[in-house]
C-alpha cells in the first residue's frame, strides 16, 4: 500500500508563459506533493498544467514516491528536479506533448542548444529574453544572467530571440547533432523607441503692471511709512515690524527678526546696493530717512538665487 496520498496543487500562470505561449515548459506552477507515486504526480501535472505526457509503463519506478514542494517554478524546473538522479529525459514534441524516454534513446534523436543572450555593446547578459524556434513549438526564456538551453530534434533550426528595447535577432540554420551540445552567443543591438514630440502650450491674459503681484512680497509706500505711529521719529524698520511674519527683539530695537531668523540673516539693499549695517545706535534708529524713500519691497521667501544665501528675507 502506498499509505496516505496528499496532493495540493495551486496553478498560477505567470507572465513568462505569455512571452512564449507555445512552450508548455515555461508555464509556472506552485505545487506540493506528500508521498505521491511518480505516476500520480505526472497525471496531476498533466491535468493542471494542460500538457500531455507520453511514456512507457516500464520507464517509471513504481515504488518511488515524491514528497516535495515547488513554489512559482517553471514546469521545466519541476521535471528537472523529479528526474535529476535518473536516466529519464524529456522532450517537447511538435504537437505539444512531452515525451519521456531513457537518456540513451533520447541521445539518438535529440541534441541540445546552450547559449547566452547579451547586449552587443556592453556584453552584459539580458534576462527574460524570449527564445523561440521558428515553425515549431519549441522555445524558452533566458535566466537572470541571460543563459538558456533547449532540447531539439536532430537537424537544422532557425532560432529567433527578442527582448523589449532591443532589435529582434534571427539565427538561421543552427545545426543540432544527436547527443551533442551546440553553444550559441546571441548579441542583440539596443534600439531607441522614437515617438513624435509632445508640445504643451497655453495662453493667459497678462495683468496690468500695477496688478501683478509676486509671491511673498510685501510693499510699503512712503505715505504708509510716515503714517504708521512709532516711538519718536518715523522709522522705516519699525514700520516693517508691523507686517505679518516680522517681529522685533524688544520694544526699543528696530532690528528685523523674520520667520525665526536673526537680524543678520536679512539682505538690505538700497537701489540694488548692499547696506551692511542699517541699524544705528544698537537698533534705536535706522539708517534710512522715510521722507526720501519712495517705497519698500520686502520679500519673505522664494526670492531669486541672485540675492545670495540670506535665509530670512530681502
Amino acid at each position: 500500500m502506498f499509505g496516505v496520498l496528499w496532493v495540493c496543487l495551486l496553478l498560477r500562470v505567470n507572465q513568462a508563459s505569455a512571452q512564449n505561449p507555445l512552450s508548455p515548459l515555461e508555464r509556472k506552477l506552485s505545487v506540493s506533493f506528500h508521498h505521491s507515486p511518480l505516476r500520480e504526480v505526472l497525471n496531476l501535472l498533466s491535468q493542471e498544467a494542460g500538457v500531455q505526457f507520453v511514456f512507457s509503463d516500464r520507464l517509471l519506478d513504481s515504488t518511488r514516491t515524491v514528497s516535495r514542494s515547488f513554489h512559482n517554478k517553471r514546469l521545466q524546473e519541476i521535471l528537472d528536479d523529479l528526474f535529476a538522479k535518473t536516466d529519464v529525459r524529456y522532450i517537447v514534441q511538435s504537437g505539444g506533448q512531452i515525451v519521456l524516454a531513457h537518456a540513451a534513446a533520447m541521445k539518438k534523436r535529440y541534441g541540445r542548444i546552450k547559449g547566452r543572450v547579451v547586449n552587443r555593446q556592453t556584453g552584459t547578459g539580458l534576462p527574460d529574453a524570449n527564445i523561440s524556434v521558428l515553425a515549431s513549438p519549441y522555445g524558452t526564456a533566458s535566466d537572470q544572467g541571460g543563459y538558456f538551453q533547449l532540447t531539439l530534434p536532430v537537424g537544422e533550426h532557425d532560432i529567433q530571440v527578442s527582448v523589449i528595447g532591443y532589435e529582434k535577432l534571427t539565427r538561421k540554420r543552427v545545426g543540432v547533432k544527436a547527443g551533442k551540445i551546440t553553444y550559441l552567443t546571441l548579441r542583440l543591438q539596443p534600439t531607441v523607441l522614437e515617438m513624435p514630440e509632445v508640445a504643451v502650450q497655453s495662453t493667459r491674459d497678462l495683468l496690468p503692471q500695477h496688478m501683478q503681484v509676486e509671491p511673498s512680497i510685501k510693499t510699503l509706500r512712503r505715505e504708509r511709512l510716515i503714517a504708521i505711529p512709532t516711538v519718536g521719529e518715523p522709522d522705516l524698520f519699525r514700520a516693517i515690524q508691523t507686517l505679518p511674519g516680522v517681529s522685533a527683539p524688544n520694544d526699543y530695537s528696530n532690528q528685523l527678526y523674520i520667520r525665526g531668523g536673526n537680524a543678520d540673516q536679512n539682505l538690505i539693499l538700497l537701489d540694488g546696493v548692499v547696506v551692511y549695517n542699517p541699524y544705528h545706535m544698537f537698533g534705536l534708529a535706522g539708517a534710512f530717512n522715510p521722507d526720501v524713500v519712495e517705497q519698500v519691497n520686502l520679500s519673505l521667501g522664494g526670492f531669486s538665487a541672485r540675492y545670495g544665501d540670506r535665509l530670512s528675507s530681502v
